[in-house]
């Protein structure tokens, strides 16, 4: 009876351990989840701050032209 209750405490310790290591692999793909996001938002702005200079150098270039005229 000891045997059996030994055992079965090492498969308790065991199946422990392996909640630890699943708990610690969610967490850090949650943070490299959080990190791509990060770098989607800053890519995106970046975006945003290079089609807003593009379209401000054509509207000036553009009323340049216009002038010229």
């Amino acid at each position: 009876m000891m045997r059996v209750k030994g055992a079965t405490l090492r498969v308790k310790g065991a199946t422990l351990r392996i909640k630890g290591a699943t708990a610690r692999i969610k967490g850090a793909t949650s943070r490299i989840k959080g990190a791509t996001s990060r770098i989607k938002g800053a890519t995106a702005r970046v975006k945003g701050q290079a089609i807003a200079l593009l379209t401000r150098q054509l509207v000036f270039k553009g009323a340049s032209f216009e002038f010229k005229s």
